[in-house]
């Protein structure tokens, strides 16, 4: 069953990337370990947080894995 905080973080993360184009931009973020920890562990103050500091949604590691990403395999 998937856990309401990682469904919450998923949902958030979901909806920055349809609905906020400006957050959206592609490219390798050196500083997206915080939204991808975040989003792993569920915890929604530091996703808002990551993302406020500009960290784009669509942010990926060296593996090419998103912070959705890694939020829906957590699961």
């Amino acid at each position: 069953m998937l856990n309401p905080h990682r469904y919450i973080s998923l949902l958030i993360l979901t909806i920055l990337m349809h609905c906020l184009p400006a957050l959206a931009q592609s490219g390798g973020d050196a500083n997206a370990n915080a939204l991808f920890e975040a989003a792993s562990a569920g915890n929604l103050a530091a996703i808002k947080k990551a993302l406020d500091q500009g960290i784009s949604v669509k942010a990926k590691d060296k593996d090419g894995v998103t912070a959705l990403m890694l939020a829906a395999s957590e699961g």
